[in-house]
């Protein structure tokens, strides 16, 4: 269920994502790990992080939440993004975790986890990447980026780029890491998402 403002939350486990491509990702990531239901809430975005946990705890069944977590991509700094969140939760009234990982501590749980894999810089697009390394069709994408860049053409984010030609590239080609987790094209059982089921497994 993805919840809008004025919606109550009708479970005890919350999850705030940047979008639609995190929140088909993780919803079917959870299905795949556990029958718990969650609820999220997408924001839009790292800006709307703050007005979305100010409004949480007007939220109608915000005095049901055991725990919540926020799961936002790290990007190109990874400790802007923690100050961003740790600033947006004190905003709230929240005390923010000292770091990423869960604060089990107050009431609710807080937690948060930054993709791809809550140690270093990147985003979604990095783990999906990470997740395929081994498919042939990756040197051949590699190889084209080389030619690419041969030519005095750079791309700005070049997980992305890359996983717009992946996913160009099969039997049902798709355009979005969103149709992609609908689409089944993600691997669950992958090693490489280790680290953010790790993360949420104290929720199930």
């Amino acid at each position: 269920m993805i919840c809008k403002t004025a919606k109550p939350l009708t479970s005890n486990q919350l999850l705030l994502v940047e979008g639609n491509d995190d929140y088909e990702f993780l919803q079917r990531l959870i299905k795949f790990s556990s029958t718990k239901k969650f609820e999220f809430i997408i924001i839009g975005g790292k800006p709307k992080l703050r007005s979305e946990l100010e409004a949480l705890p007007l939220r109608t069944g915000f005095n049901n939440i055991k725990s919540f977590a926020i799961i936002l991509d790290a990007d190109r700094n990874r400790i802007k993004t923690i100050n961003h969140i740790k600033k947006c939760l004190a905003s709230a009234n929240f005390s923010p975790p000292p770091d990423v990982g869960w604060d089990r501590i107050q009431d609710p749980n807080i937690g948060y986890f930054l993709l791809p894999n809550n140690s270093g810089n990147g985003d979604l697009e990095d783990l999906y990447i990470s997740t395929i390394s081994n498919d042939p069709v990756i040197t051949c994408i590699d190889k084209y980026f080389d030619c690419v860049k041969s030519l005095g053409l750079r791309q700005k984010k070049i997980s992305k780029a890359k996983v717009q030609v992946y996913l160009a590239s099969k039997l049902k080609p798709t355009k979005s890491l969103e149709k992609a987790a609908q689409d089944n094209q993600w691997d669950f059982a992958s090693k490489k998402l280790n680290d953010i089921k790790t993360f949420l497994s104290p929720m199930f």
